[in-house]
C-alpha cells in the first residue's frame, strides 16, 4: 500500500497559475505535482471535481488517462521482453496474421500498392509503423477509417485489428513517423505473445507490482463518486460537461480493451510509475525491469532520418523534430514525457531528477499550450 498524498504548496508561482487557469475557466479543476531529487515539492488541488456541484477536486480523483494508458503498454512490453516472449524486430503477423500481407498507400502513384516490408514490434513501439488515426491519416485514408468504426467499445481487440488490417498504411513501415493507433494494436500483440489477455498481464505485471490502487478498464461501483468529470470550452467562454459520474454508471461495461487508451487512473497511482522509472526500474526493493530496457522508453529510437511530426495541426502541443523512445516523447535535453486527450500530462526532467503532473479533464486535447505554461512555472522559482 503506497503513502497517501499530502498536499505541499513549495511554488508559489505554480500556485498561482494553477488559480489563474480555473478562474479564467480554462480547466474545470487541476492536481498538479512535482517531485525533485525524491521530495515531494510541490502537490496542490484547484478547482471542481464537478462544477455542477462545486464539489472540489480531490487528491484520489479518478481521471480519464487516455493516451498516457500507452505509456504503460510500452513498459509491459520491455518486461515481456526481457522474459523473451519476443524481440522488438519480430513481425507482428507472426502473432496477427492479418496482417502478413498489408497495402501502403502510394501518394506519387494516388493508390494504394502492397507494402514491401512487414510491420515490426519495433515500429509499433515507436509510431514508425505506418498505422495514424483517422484526422491524421493521408486524405483517401480518412473515410476507410471513420468507416471502419475501429473504436467502437463493444467491439474485442481481435475486431480492432481485423478492421486495421484492412486500412492502408500511411506510408512504408519504418519510413517515417506518425502518430495512431500502434500502440492500440501492440495490446493485442502481447496478448497472444504471451498468451495471455491484455488486462491480465497489466493486471500482473504493473497494476499490482506498483501497488495502483485505482487504475484499470472498469471503475468499480464504489469508485464511481470519484470520477472527475469531463468538460470542452464554449464559445460563450464557460465550460459544458460532457461526461459525470452518472453518465459513466450508466454506460455498458467496455468491451474494447487496447494499449493505447481507456484506462482511469489517479494522480497517485502515476506517480508511482513516475518513480519507477525515475529509480531505474526499481521501486522499493523489487525490480520489475532491468535498467538498461528500461532506458528505451524514454531514449531516442528513431533512425536518424526520422522526426516527429506534429500530432495534429490545431493543438498547443508540439512534437514536431523531437525524438520518440519506446513509449515517451524524447527531448535533445534528454527530458522526456507524454500526455492523454483530456489533458493529462508527464513529465521528466533526468537533470534535475524531476518528475510532475498535470491532470485535469477537458477535451478537445491542448487546446492552449497547458504543459508549456507549466512546465514554466515550475521553472519560476
Amino acid at each position: 500500500m503506497t503513502d497517501p498524498l499530502i498536499p505541499l504548496l513549495g511554488l508559489p508561482n505554480l500556485s498561482a497559475w494553477l488559480t489563474r487557469l480555473v478562474a479564467d475557466k480554462k480547466v474545470p479543476g487541476v492536481i498538479a505535482l512535482v517531485e525533485e531529487q525524491g521530495k515531494m515539492l510541490h502537490l496542490e488541488m484547484v478547482g471542481y471535481q464537478n462544477i455542477e456541484t462545486q464539489e472540489p477536486i480531490r487528491l484520489d480523483g479518478i481521471f480519464r488517462i487516455a493516451s498516457l494508458t500507452k505509456s504503460l503498454t510500452s513498459l509491459l512490453a520491455l518486461q515481456l521482453m526481457e522474459k523473451k516472449c519476443f524481440k522488438p524486430n519480430y513481425a507482428i503477423a507472426n502473432y496477427l496474421p492479418q496482417f502478413k500481407r498489408i497495402a501502403c498507400w502510394d501518394s506519387m502513384a494516388g493508390k494504394a500498392v502492397m507494402a514491401r516490408s512487414p510491420i515490426s514490434i519495433h515500429q509499433l513501439l515507436t509510431h514508425t509503423s505506418g498505422i495514424s488515426y483517422d484526422y491524421n491519416a493521408q486524405a483517401p485514408l480518412r473515410k476507410l477509417f471513420q468507416e471502419a468504426k475501429l473504436y467502437d467499445p463493444q467491439s474485442s481487440l481481435e475486431d480492432f485489428a481485423d478492421k486495421l488490417a484492412e486500412i492502408p498504411l500511411n506510408f512504408e513501415p519504418g519510413s517515417r513517423w506518425r502518430y495512431g493507433a500502434s500502440t492500440d494494436l501492440l495490446g493485442l500483440v502481447l496478448e497472444k505473445a504471451a498468451s495471455t489477455p491484455f488486462d491480465q498481464l497489466l493486471e500482473e505485471h504493473i497494476f499490482r507490482p506498483l501497488a495502483l490502487q485505482d487504475t484499470g478498464f472498469q471503475i468499480s461501483s464504489n469508485k464511481f463518486d470519484r470520477l472527475v468529470s469531463l468538460y470542452t470550452p464554449t464559445a460563450e467562454g464557460d465550460l459544458r460537461c460532457l461526461e459525470s459520474p452518472d453518465t459513466e454508471r450508466s454506460k455498458p461495461e467496455r468491451r474494447l480493451q487496447s494499449g493505447g487508451g481507456g484506462l482511469y487512473s489517479t494522480v497517485q497511482d502515476y506517480a508511482q510509475v513516475a518513480k519507477l522509472l525515475m529509480n531505474g526500474g526499481m521501486l522499493g526493493k523489487r525490480r520489475l525491469v532491468e535498467e538498461d530496457t528500461l532506458r528505451r522508453l524514454f531514449t531516442n529510437q528513431l533512425a536518424p532520418n526520422i522526426l516527429c511530426e506534429k500530432i495534429a495541426p490545431k493543438v498547443a502541443y508540439d512534437v514536431e523534430g523531437e525524438g520518440f523512445g519506446y513509449g515517451f516523447l524524447v527531448r535533445q535535453d534528454g527530458s522526456y514525457g507524454w500526455a492523454g486527450a483530456a489533458n493529462t500530462y508527464f513529465w521528466v526532467n533526468p537533470q534535475r531528477q524531476q518528475f510532475s503532473l498535470l491532470f485535469t479533464q477537458l477535451t478537445p486535447f491542448a487546446p492552449y499550450p497547458l504543459q508549456a505554461e507549466f512546465l514554466q512555472a515550475i521553472d519560476d522559482r
